[in-house]
């Protein structure tokens, strides 16, 4: 028979026993929830990333184009834009001759072309509407002191122009599910005006060697012990 204390004491000491194995697994099943949570974030099976860093990954979804490549037309090369019509008789024997306008840089507007029948222009810069033939600047002679040049072969229309959209289209997919994206690829995107996009994440693989005669890498060697060789090299 035990005292009616005691039997007190005992009854406090289980119920506080108990209350504190509750408290433990409420932590611990929290704690573990937190992490599962986190890793299952982690673990989700794509992400999205900037153009810069896309290289060597594998895109998760089709890419469309976001623009027009070329986004308008323009030269292919250096020369004279014009109207080939105006070249159709041209030969050796006799020469068209034709005012220059102007120059077209690139990275400019196309102008307005009046009343002219050529303009000199540069390698991208946009061709002018109602001009529809470029000759390379190798084949015109320009004649000394004067803006006017020489055409001895007649042009066809759109001859060295590179058309809108001649490289994409717009919303033209241009990038499958399934790549793994190379420097040409990541050109092309960055050309059809994407920025960023959907690639599957890269697997994260632990080694773990074991041995009770493993030594890590940094630690001191003890007798009967060998360093771990094999897990840098799985590693690389």
């Amino acid at each position: 028979m035990i005292s009616y204390a005691e039997a007190l004491q005992r009854l406090l000491a289980e119920a506080r026993a108990s209350v504190q194995v509750r408290t433990q697994a409420k932590t611990q099943a929290g704690v573990q929830a937190g992490a599962q949570a986190g890793v299952q974030a982690e673990q989700q099976p794509t992400r999205v990333v900037a153009l810069a860093d896309a290289l060597g990954l594998v895109s998760a979804a089709p890419v469309r184009s976001r623009l027009n490549v070329p986004g308008f037309a323009n030269s292919a090369l250096d020369g004279y834009v014009l109207r080939a019509s105006a070249t159709a008789t041209a030969s050796a024997a006799t020469p068209v001759t034709l005012a220059v306008g102007g120059l077209i840089p690139a990275g400019m507007a196309a102008p307005d072309t009046g009343q002219h029948a050529a303009f000199e222009i540069f390698t991208g810069a946009p061709v002018p509407a109602g001009l529809d033939t470029v000759v390379p600047v190798e084949r015109v002679i320009v004649e000394p002191g004067s803006t006017r040049i020489r055409i001895s072969e007649p042009l066809r229309v759109g001859q060295n122009i590179r058309q809108t959209g001649e490289d994409f289209q717009q919303d033209q997919e241009i990038l499958a599910a399934g790549v793994r994206l190379g420097p040409h690829h990541l050109m092309a995107l960055a050309a059809c005006g994407v920025d960023e996009l959907e690639v599957w994440r890269v697997p994260r693989v632990a080694i773990l060697t074991t041995g009770s005669e493993l030594t890590m890498h940094g630690a001191t060697l003890a007798p009967g012990r060998i360093r771990d060789a094999n897990g840098p090299i799985c590693a690389r």
